[in-house]
Order: structure tokens, then C-alpha cells, then sequence
């Protein structure tokens, strides 16, 4: 966002507090002052959604963390993600598709997974997976995915919410597209 697009933000709080104007302009000023490269990166509809959506949860009439619009905005571009157990159920009904030779093929079609689905996947072994699940597995398998998977949607949570240059200098992209999570995965398991 730029200054003025960070200003609407700050607006969106002044509004919902009128008491914050008692502040001044001064410290209105430095408030932007810091906000404005803290969500450079954020778009405009995303920043406001996510202002939005801080009002509603915060329970003290201030301007909240800068943190808290990161994390709301990092939600609201992650999308909606298919909860654990949906994620699984696409896993189950994939294995189910293909017969007991036709392993590979269904390893071919993670690209159809949802990109986090299809990361937890490949981590967890694709093939490893596929034949637990035909056997007395399957509920451990179950369990592990799901905890697996929350725990990468929590991951990638994190990633949208850090700064582009912490991103870069630690080496993480969040949310690759699924060819690519698919890639990611192989290497980081092989």
C-alpha cells in the first residue's frame, strides 16, 4: 500500500475510535510514518479487508499491532484453504480411483490437490501413503496427515504475514503453485 492507501487504513480505526483522534497529528503522522513500509507489500482491498476483520475481533479501542493487520491480511490472501479434513478426504477419494498398479498414476495427479494438500502429500511419502491407506494404517495415516497439514497451513500463515525482505533473506516463498509445492517437496524429502 502506499502513504495514502495506509492512510484510508488508519481512517478505518479512527472511524470505528474516535478517540484515537485526541492523539494528534503528529503521532498520526509517525503512526503512518511506520506503517507504510510495514504493508508496502499488502494490496489496498487486502489491507482494508484485513482492518476490517481486526475490528472485529479486537476488544480494546486502539490501533492494533501492525502484526495483526499482517496476520488478517496473510489469512485473507491465503483464501480458503480446505480445512484438514476435507484435504484428507480428497487424498482418500484420489487413492480410491486408482487400482493397486495404477500407484503412479495417481502420484501424477497431486497437481489436482490443493498446493498445501499436495506438499503434506509428498512429505509424508506419496507411495508410503497410498499403500497405508489399504491397509491397517489408515487411521494413524489419517491422523498424521491432518496434523501435517494443519500445521503447514499454519506455515504458509506465517510466510504470507512476514515482510518481503525477511522472506528473502531466510530463503521462503509462501504458498508456491502446486507443480512447484510438488517440486519443493521432493526436494527438501529426497
Amino acid at each position: 500500500m502506499t502513504k495514502k492507501q495506509v492512510s484510508e487504513v488508519v481512517t478505518i480505526f479512527l472511524a470505528a475510535y474516535p478517540n484515537l483522534r485526541a492523539l494528534g497529528k503528529k503521532v498520526l503522522d509517525g503512526l503512518e510514518a511506520v506503517w507504510v513500509p510495514m504493508l508496502a507489500d499488502i494490496p489496498l482491498e487486502v489491507g482494508q479487508l484485513a482492518a476490517q476483520q481486526v475490528l472485529t475481533e479486537q476488544t480494546i479501542p486502539a490501533f492494533p499491532a501492525i502484526g495483526r493487520i499482517r496476520q488478517a491480511a496473510a489469512r485473507i490472501m491465503l483464501g480458503k484453504v480446505p480445512t484438514a479434513i476435507e484435504a484428507w478426504a480428497q487424498v482418500d477419494r484420489a487413492t480410491s480411483k486408482f487400482s493397486d498398479n495404477e500407484a503412479r498414476k495417481a502420484y501424477d495427479a497431486l497437481s489436482a490437490f490443493s498446493p498445501i494438500a499436495a506438499r503434506v502429500i509428498v512429505m509424508m511419502g506419496w507411495f508410503d501413503l497410498y499403500w497405508g491407506m489399504r491397509g491397517e494404517r489408515y487411521g494413524l495415516l489419517r491422523h498424521e496427515f491432518m496434523v501435517a497439514y494443519d500445521k503447514e497451513v499454519e506455515r504458509q500463515t506465517g510466510f504470507l504475514a512476514m515482510l518481503p525482505q525477511v522472506r528473502q533473506r531466510i530463503g521462503v516463498e509462501p504458498l508456491p503453485a502446486p507443480q512447484k509445492a510438488i517440486e519443493a517437496a521432493q526436494g527438501d524429502a529426497g
